[in-house]
């Protein structure tokens, strides 16, 4: 892919800047501030990642399906949201995003 214009080199910047790449997919900050946070997820299609849920936080998922697995499996899709805390393996069967939502006192 090549950079045509400063206008499309600003736009790919703003596409990367606060991500941070896994193997898996991806991450970004996308807020924090008074106490709540969110950061968004990007699993690639067929990948698993680990993901430590805090106490009221929750994931809502915004695209994809894959499953979370915890003591039984949970199948997602857009629009599920996922509350229990505690470490949990997230597998997208396709590419899936996801926003975990936290509080901090």
């Amino acid at each position: 892919m090549g950079i045509d214009s400063e206008k499309d080199l600003e736009t790919v910047r703003k596409e990367y800047a606060g991500r941070v790449d896994y193997p898996w997919g991806y991450m970004r900050s996308t807020f924090s501030g008074k106490g709540i946070s969110l950061i968004t997820y990007h699993i690639k299609e067929n990948s698993k990642m680990s993901i430590n849920i805090g106490i009221g936080s929750l994931i809502r998922f915004v695209k994809g399906e894959g499953v979370i697995h915890t003591t039984k499996n949970i199948i997602y899709g857009k629009n599920t949201v996922f509350d229990q805390p505690g470490n949990v393996d997230i597998t997208g069967h396709k590419s899936t995003e996801f926003e975990l939502i936290s509080r901090s006192e």
